[in-house]
């Protein structure tokens, strides 16, 4: 009966709580629970505030009624029994660290205005809580768990908003409205806020009077009395209010009298303290002025009093009216309230809403948007407006309505109808000097041409959307584009003077005209409209281009001589390179021809005589000799063959075909197959290009290449070939490469092998005929291969070179030129 006594009652928490399996949990059964526990489950359960129980380590959450509506009752409730981590995952990080810390040093904390979400008549909305978290002390003197109290500070929180936020807008709309207003703060009368139409008023920039004192920013107010005027106000928080005070300032560097309607208000913080004064001043210098000199006439009085320069009134984010002021109420014939809380549309009408509607919208965006209209039915009498939007911000930039201007311009309008009507009288001296008119209403988006423009662009109307407007030729289109928005640039000259074609929309016909025009700007330099003349000038083109292309014709002659001179020159030198290298060849086929083709033969004649003379010896003596004239035979019918084989290529260059040398090298590896196996070697090759050549003399040049990367092997290694192959502009061919033919690019085909290698210092030798770096016992051959190789690469206009170091392989390298 002692649990029941504790925690009887207590609503549906304390029904929960009462059937909850506590035996359980890490509480325990709640007749083992501490006094302090018990005491404060029954306090909480029976309190009119929302309370927490957190008990233990892991802060085990018990809680009453009024904490029901702050819990999502999808995944929080109910919550007892349950560790606080588990049930505000999301709030943990932070006030996980300050309920362990109420637990490790019993030192309560208080969390306040905590924005929540609260669960009521089946929805949520934010509220704001105000926690009170303090230790509850077990029997022994241990801090078992938290008590949390729970206060709703909503309310309270919403008011304090508000006011912030109303004093903000207060000030950001005091910076942008077109009065006089300032903010003195009550430290030395300093001035915190001072908007350009106060500073226009004292004279000053609001730079020069922000952060000074009164009496320093404008020390000859010292005497008037506006310092203790200001005083009194902070001291007592009475307003103050006069009209027509009379103020000496210095402006434009000389002392004078203007009069202002004047405002002090306190201006009170969020605990209502003052902290200094709203000064508002609106000049009426020169309706005072007026007023005495024509104070003795009524009817003076009543006409000063009708001729209001502009319609003020402010637009809430909803589009409704808030305030206007007298001008407005003149111009639509309405009351002081009439209007307050309609909206623009229902106050307009829907026809009159959608012309204004687009400008709305930018204005509502963000920008000030400025522009003219005829004013709306509901107004009566039809007058021209130019109208400012301009946005009413928050510090953050966030739009909070529009201030909206508007002034009559109707006889503006008028002076620039008079003004075409004055252009109208030129059209005839126009017409008479045979020039087009033209002229571009950037308010209205239209295009006016005169009869002659309109019979050249072969169009029926003198009037056209700016988005129909005559075709321009797609080769001046975008230059013409470019010099019309240059001469529309603010700040600009505004002229714009082009000559371009133009075409018929009728015959299609091809017309060049000049033309020239001049922009016309606003006051502020917005361009209004840009006109001008256009002048038929195609035969003077034609004539023209026709001069100039017989020009061309003449230097495209002269170049083309010169390009066959220097085309004959390179053949010469390159005949004549051909010429000597033939003879260097011819020279040396000769002394082998009389020399190394001479030795087998002799061997051979020897080796018949040893046998004539040694006939009676023994067999196998003979079989010797016999071999050894077979191995010299063989030799020298191999020398014959690579001698054809050389011979055969001429040093001309053959007709030429386009040759893909991919099926080239798969050729010359299907003929070298038994000679792979055998080594045991892998060969890879990449992407070849295709050249201009001679199929057969190529994959001559890729088979002896391929042979001696096979031949020139290091023993006991598998010989491995790459062959690849990239692009090479002239300007990156290595030092030394000397291409048969000039070509802006190459073709560099690279043949690498890890072989035996060379030294390069032996790299002028190996491309000729006969030469050998290694003996005959080494390495069989001849000496010819890599010459008919450098023969095939000559014949083809290209270059080859190697690279290599003794027993680190070789690579060679072979240029042809991209045709």
């Amino acid at each position: 009966m002692i649990h029941i006594l504790f925690y009887g009652g207590g609503g549906q928490m304390g029904a929960l709580i009462r059937a909850y399996d506590w035996a359980a949990s890490p509480l325990g059964s709640p007749s083992q629970w501490p006094s302090s526990l018990r005491t404060s489950v029954s306090n909480m359960l029976h309190t009119g505030l929302p309370m927490l129980v957190l008990w233990g380590s892991e802060l085990i959450c018990l809680y009453n009624d009024y904490v029901i509506p702050s819990l999502d009752p999808t995944t929080q409730h109910p919550a007892i029994g349950k560790p606080s981590a588990q049930i505000w995952p999301q709030a943990w990080p932070v006030v996980g660290p300050l309920l362990e810390g109420v637990l490790k040093n019993g030192e309560p904390v208080t969390f306040q205005d905590v924005p929540m979400l609260f669960y009521r008549h089946g929805d949520t909305e934010e509220v704001f809580w105000t926690f009170c978290y303090s230790a509850i002390v077990t029997d022994d003197g241990r801090i078992g768990g938290i008590l949390a109290t729970c206060l709703e500070t909503t309310q309270a929180v919403r008011a304090r908003q508000q006011l912030e936020q109303n004093q903000q807008q207060l000030l950001t709309s005091f910076k942008e409205a077109p009065v006089a207003i300032a903010v003195v703060s009550k430290e030395k009368l300093t001035f915190r806020m001072a908007n350009p139409f106060y500073g226009q008023l004292v004279g000053r920039t609001p730079d020069e009077l922000v952060d000074k004192p009164l009496l320093e920013a404008l020390p000859e107010l010292a005497g008037q009395g506006f310092d203790r005027l200001l005083e009194d106000v902070i001291a007592t928080g009475t307003p103050y209010s006069a009209n027509e005070v009379a103020v000496e300032l210095v402006r434009n560097n000389q002392l004078e009298t203007i009069y202002v309607n004047l405002t002090y208000q306190p201006r009170r913080e969020v605990d209502k303290a003052i902290s200094g004064v709203l000064v508002v001043a609106t000049d009426v210098t020169q309706q005072v002025v007026t007023r005495k000199k024509i104070e003795e006439s009524k009817a003076h009085l009543d006409l000063l009093s009708n001729t209001v320069p502009a319609m003020i009134f402010y637009l809430d984010l909803q589009q409704r009216y808030q305030s206007y002021n007298e001008t407005f109420m003149q111009w639509f014939n309405v009351g002081p309230t009439e209007v307050l809380g309609k909206t623009v549309r229902e106050f307009l009408g829907d026809a009159a809403y959608q012309k204004v509607l687009p400008h709305l919208a930018i204005a509502y965006a963000g920008q000030q948007e400025r522009y003219e209209l005829w004013s709306p039915a509901k107004m009566g009498k039809g007058k021209w407006l130019d109208i400012t939007y301009t946005p009413h911000k928050t510090t953050e930039g966030s739009v909070l309505g529009l201030i909206v201007h508007a002034a009559d311009i109707t006889q503006t309008k008028q002076a620039e109808v008079d003004l075409r009507d004055s252009e109208a009288s030129l059209q005839g001296a126009i017409e008479l000097a045979e020039l087009g008119t033209w002229q571009i209403d950037l308010v209205t988006g239209t295009i006016t041409f005169s009869e002659r423009l309109q019979a050249w662009l072969g169009i029926q109307t003198a009037e056209l959307e700016a988005e129909a407007s005559p075709r321009i030729h797609p080769k001046d289109r975008e230059r013409i584009r470019l010099a019309l928005g240059k001469a529309l640039e603010k700040g600009s000259s505004g002229y714009f003077d082009e000559v371009y074609t133009i075409l018929n929309t009728v015959t299609g016909q091809d017309r060049v005209i000049h033309a020239n025009g001049q922009t016309l700007f606003d006051a502020d330099g917005t361009p209004r409209s840009i006109a001008g003349t256009a002048q038929d000038v195609t035969i003077q083109q034609e004539l023209q281009l026709a001069l100039e292309n017989e020009v061309q014709t003449r230097t495209e002659e002269l170049a083309t001589t010169n390009q066959d001179l220097t085309a004959i020159n390179e053949e010469l030198l390159e005949s004549t390179a051909l010429l000597v290298r033939s003879n260097e060849n011819l020279q040396k086929f000769a002394y082998i021809a009389s020399h190394d083709l001479q030795e087998p033969l002799r061997k051979i004649q020897q080796f018949g005589d040893l046998l004539k003379t040694g006939y009676a010896r023994s067999p196998e003596e003979a079989l010797t000799y016999v071999e050894r004239m077979q191995s010299a035979a063989s030799r020298m019918s191999m020398l014959i063959r690579d001698l054809l084989s050389f011979s055969r290529i001429s040093t001309r260059r053959d007709a030429s075909a386009p040759v893909l040398l991919q099926p080239i090298v798969a050729s010359v590896l299907q003929t070298l197959e038994l000679v792979i196996q055998e080594t045991g070697a892998h060969i890879h090759v990449g992407l070849l290009p295709i050249i201009s050549g001679d199929a057969i003399q190529l994959s001559q040049l890729f088979q002896n290449l391929l042979s001696n990367a096979l031949k020139f092997r290091l023993p006991a290694i598998s010989p491995v070939i790459e062959i690849k192959a990239q692009r090479v502009a002239v300007t990156d061919l290595p030092t030394g490469i000397k291409p048969g033919r000039l070509a802006p690019e190459y073709y560099c085909i690279d043949v690498i092998d890890n072989g035996v290698g060379f030294d390069e210092k032996y790299l002028d030798r190996i491309f000729q005929v006969f030469q050998r770096l290694h003996s005959k016992s080494e390495f069989a051959g001849t000496g010819i291969g890599l010459a008919i190789c450098e023969k095939v690469v000559t014949n083809h206009g290209g270059a080859i070179t190697a690279s290599s170091q003794p027993g680190q392989g070789a690579t060679f390298s072979v240029y042809f030129p991209v045709e």
